[in-house]
């Protein structure tokens, strides 16, 4: 992965360009390729032979669905140019990632690839609603008097 991020302080802005290699790690063939979008951006993902086949402006989600799959073992160069351009006057504070005198940025600058559940409706009045199926939920981590494997699993593991 490469990354070059040119960084205009006094204007707030900052210009990403990310030069990707993915590659297939799973055992099963990869038709199409997820991302989550920072709503404040609008990236220009080059992916070759994929197309944009569902664009959700509103919840900055994307999906590219590719002419060959990409078969387990294979990998793909993608390239994904951002703005992040401050533009007049805002209400409210704006972006603060840029400043004269520090920058902080994080993941969300580039888009995000994969699914993320943590997006999906999690209140089960709104599921129910939606006519969506239940949300599953921690795993209960004793049975009995026993730990099971949700009791020894965190995020670190």
């Amino acid at each position: 992965m490469v990354y070059t991020l040119d960084i205009y302080p006094k204007n707030r802005d900052v210009k990403v360009k990310a030069d990707l290699i993915v590659k297939n790690e799973s055992n099963k063939a990869i038709d199409s390729i997820h991302y989550n979008i920072n709503s404040d951006t609008d990236p220009k993902i080059t992916i070759p032979n994929g197309s944009l086949v569902f664009d959700d402006e509103r919840l900055g989600y994307r999906i590219y669905e590719l002419s060959t799959p990409l078969q387990p073992g294979e990998s793909i160069k993608i390239k994904i140019e951002i703005d992040y351009i401050s533009e007049g006057f805002e209400n409210g504070t704006g972006n603060t990632s840029i400043v004269r005198n520090g920058t902080f940025l994080n993941n969300r600058v580039i888009p995000q690839m994969g699914y993320n559940s943590g997006a999906e409706i999690s209140d089960k009045n709104d599921r129910t609603k939606f006519e969506l199926p239940p949300k599953d939920r921690m795993p209960e981590l004793y049975e009995g008097d026993s730990c099971t494997t949700g009791c020894m699993t965190n995020y670190l593991s």
